[in-house]
């Protein structure tokens, strides 16, 4: 069976090549790593909460 479509990789690295996306997507990149902190804070939480069987 053949696969359709696109690596998300392989996508991402040819958008990167222009110059004005790139800008953009690293304007992003502060609100991600928040974004990010949080979720890993939320699974520490969760896991700190849960009772060892």
């Amino acid at each position: 069976m053949s696969k359709v479509g696109a690596k998300f990789s392989e996508v991402r690295e040819l958008l990167m090549k222009d110059e004005e996306f790139k800008v953009e997507y690293d304007k992003l990149e502060p609100r991600y790593d928040v974004i990010s902190q949080i979720i890993d804070a939320r699974i520490v939480s969760s896991a700190i909460r849960r009772p060892v069987k």
